[in-house]
């Protein structure tokens, strides 16, 4: 995170224009002219400042300039011109860092930028293998350029003698492609290896590539010609001596070789990953869990861990994995699961089992849920692995548990965990990446959430459906009556009137925390969240209160009312076949299903005796000859973090070092019981750290994760286990 300065002669360091930029993360472009330096980054934040005032403090900044990392850019006058992995090219007021416009149109992201040399024309080079033309005075595309086969990483232009232009495009398909004016290429040459980056001087153009070699290329095969007699056209200018002129690559500069970029790795895994559709909840998708399991044992394994693949009778298979430096030594335990929702909306806009990329965010069927934080956490250890040079010299042992059942109760997962709980020897932390950001922009911490119940009320009274017609009026039926029940448990303001129903809730906590609520306001615009909901307007309360009954009070909710049996049923029952006639039918058995979400220091079982007591004593009331059941189908833990606990404040540190701000404290209404259960059976606290943005719609049509937010992600995990390990303090032996 530095920018540094070098004589142009003596490449001696200028350290009086050093600057240290501590918390933008990675820089990844610059551009300089004479008056002024731009560059950009993973942090979204474009900065740029004048040459002579070179002061973190007098830099001028774009905020997320861009919804991804910023990967090219260049100078035109009075403008800053970027290019991002959120596909984009924009151009940007240098005096007051406002955006211009915004050029949309490549489908991969933007990876090199240049210009012709009267600024009349942008090139813009893509990793979706295509190189775009954009005209400044009508702001638009003139062209499209297609021959590479794969990502466009650089481009130059050139202009011979002051009269002929061309245009160089460098590819990762290892091809250097020399264009005309009339955007055909008329020159194709092949590289010995793939290129990183490519700069041209004085009649020669320089290529790098991974293996740390720099090419030299002469240009004088572009000899200019000032009328086509030679047999030339215009779209194929007459060369000379092209193959004699072109020099083979040499070693300009000797280095040892850069580090593969784990980012390009990461993404094509997520592909992979995504294409398996584990669903859990399908019967049908047993083979593909089975498949997504392996995936996950065997990345782990080419990673160095020990594997270990448990499969619960009746359920897919658990991963546990193993990173061990010392059997003695603390162990930071990550949990995350394979499985995934089924993807069966209409409003899909893409094929949800194959990544799609679109303006910065990856969509799919579990990039947010949860497979994209696993395979940030699995790089994160990569990289701490080559930065410390081994297994052997991580700062701390690393273990894994990723089941295959999440979505789908988590069947089998306490027995394996219990019984195999020496895999987690010393865990000093769980930590868990299955939340969202309560935004788009600041990072946060979640530290509480809400547990669940789910019960069934079941109303019966004919031994068979009967007809409205001939029996309407003749007895009391089981629909009426359980709308009565159901309506007798809240009031028109939401609230329950379930006597003891709100038992164990410190009104007086939720007070304090509403007022510390407000400081999160800037963060949910009410109008647009109201919108995301498809209503209206929310609740008419103050933002701080919308948080605390989202998280914090108790909620009951009725989901569902179905005739003629239960979830248990294979078929909605009887009532369901009479097609059109059926509002002529009776049913003689209708269920109503509740959802219960309660906070950490209510009793679920007591919460059961009073849902049951409510409804029996309000179905008696009724003096009806059917019968009512209650039915618990499941009830999951509540679950409360202490923020007050050094992981936190070491969470907290990593949090604000990767994302160069200080992380929010939020609660979620969700429920996530494994949580509780990995604390009570590792005996040690859990930490839930959000990766997505809270539009990411997990177990929604059009999933997605913001690509920027999965490389940070890969990062916080990394800083966290080097922040745990150096505050860990082992206990002195007497």
């Amino acid at each position: 995170n530095r920018v540094c300065f070098h004589d142009k002669d003596s490449y001696e360091l200028l350290e009086e224009k050093t600057v240290e930029l501590p918390s933008c993360g990675p820089l990844l472009t610059l551009c300089a002219i004479e008056r002024y330096t731009a560059f950009g980054g993973q942090d979204c934040v474009l900065r740029a400042v004048q040459q002579h005032t070179m002061t973190e403090e007098n830099f001028k900044f774009a905020a997320r300039a861009h919804n991804s990392f910023i990967l090219c850019m260049l100078i035109l006058e009075d403008t800053i011109c970027t290019g991002a992995a959120d596909t984009m090219v924009k151009l940007w007021n240098m005096e007051t860092m406002e955006e211009k416009a915004c050029f949309r149109g490549h489908k991969g992201p933007v990876a090199a930028l240049t210009m012709s040399r009267n600024g009349d024309r942008i090139f813009s080079g893509s990793r979706d293998n295509t190189i775009r033309v954009w005209d400044m005075e009508e702001m638009c595309c003139r062209h499209t350029m297609s021959g590479h086969s794969n990502d466009v990483m650089g481009l130059e232009f050139i202009k011979v003698n002051g009269k002929r232009e061309f245009l160089c495009s460098v590819s990762l398909d290892k091809t250097v492609r020399f264009w005309d004016m009339h955007y055909t290429c008329i020159q194709l040459f092949s590289l010995k290896t793939e290129p990183t980056s490519s700069i041209l001087g004085d009649s020669k153009l320089y290529v790098a590539d991974a293996n740390g070699h720099i090419a030299e290329w002469s240009l004088d095969f572009l000899e200019d010609s000032d009328d086509d007699s030679s047999g030339g056209t215009p779209h194929s200018p007459r060369l000379s001596r092209s193959m004699e002129s072109f020099k083979n690559h040499f070693d300009v500069f000797s280095s040892s070789s850069p580090k593969k970029s784990r980012d390009l790795e990461m993404v094509q895994l997520l592909k992979d990953y995504i294409a398996i559709p584990s669903i859990s909840g399908n019967l049908e998708n047993q083979d593909d869990c089975f498949q997504a399991a392996k995936f996950t044992s065997r990345l782990l394994e080419k990673c160095g861990a020990v594997t270990k693949m448990i499969k619960p009778e009746g359920k897919n298979p658990v991963v546990l994995a193993r990173f061990e430096v010392d059997p003695d030594a603390p162990t930071f335990t990550f949990y995350g699961h394979y499985d995934v929702q089924p993807a069966n909306e209409e409003t899909w806009k893409y094929n949800p089992f194959e990544v799609t990329t679109v303006d910065g965010f990856f969509y799919g069927r579990g990039t947010t849920d949860n497979k994209g934080p696993i395979l940030a956490f699995i790089f994160a250890v990569k990289e701490l692995i080559d930065k410390y040079g081994g297994i052997g010299r991580l700062p701390m042992n690393i273990a894994l548990l990723i089941e295959g059942e999440e979505e789908n109760g988590s069947g089998g997962f306490k027995e394996t965990l219990a019984n195999n709980v020496h895999w987690f020897k010393n865990t000093e932390l769980i930590v868990i990446s299955n939340t969202l950001w309560i935004g788009k922009d600041r990072p946060c911490i979640t530290y509480g959430m809400r547990g669940m119940i789910t019960l069934s009320v079941e109303v019966y009274g004919p031994e068979k459906d009967l007809h409205s017609g001939n029996e309407g009026g003749a007895l009391k039926e089981p629909m009426t009556d359980l709308i009565k029940i159901l309506s007798s448990i809240q009031d028109p303001s939401n609230k329950v009137l379930i006597p003891g129903f709100y038992d164990g809730v410190d009104f007086e906590e939720v007070k304090r925390k509403i007022t510390m609520f407000e400081s999160l306001k800037d963060s949910i615009d009410m109008n647009k969240y109201a919108q995301s909901l498809g209503i209206d307007s929310v609740s008419s309360c103050s933002f701080a209160e919308l948080l605390s009954k989202k998280w914090l009070i108790p909620t009951l909710s009725i989901v569902d009312i179905r005739t003629g049996g239960g979830s248990d049923d294979s078929t909605h029952g009887s009532h369901y076949c009479f097609g059109p006639t059926r509002f002529s039918v009776i049913p003689h058995k209708v269920v109503g299903q509740i959802s219960i979400r309660f906070v950490a220091k209510q009793d679920p079982h007591k919460l059961v005796s009073a849902v049951e007591n409510h409804i029996k004593t309000t179905f008696a009331g009724l003096n009806s000859s059917n019968k009512v059941n209650v039915k618990v189908r499941n009830i999951g833990d509540a679950w409360e973090g202490d923020e007050s606990h050094r992981l936190y404040s070491a969470l907290a540190s990593a949090l604000k070092t990767c994302w160069g701000d200080n992380p929010l404290y939020t609660y979620e209404g969700g429920t996530m019981p494994v949580t509780s259960t990995l604390e009570k059976t590792l005996q040690a606290p859990a930490l839930l750290i959000p990766l997505g943005q809270s539009t990411d719609n997990p177990h929604l049509a059009n999933e997605r994760i913001r690509s920027v937010n999965l490389f940070q992600g890969k990062r916080v995990f990394s800083t966290l286990v080097e922040e745990v390990a150096s505050s860990y303090q082992p206990a002195e032996s007497s």
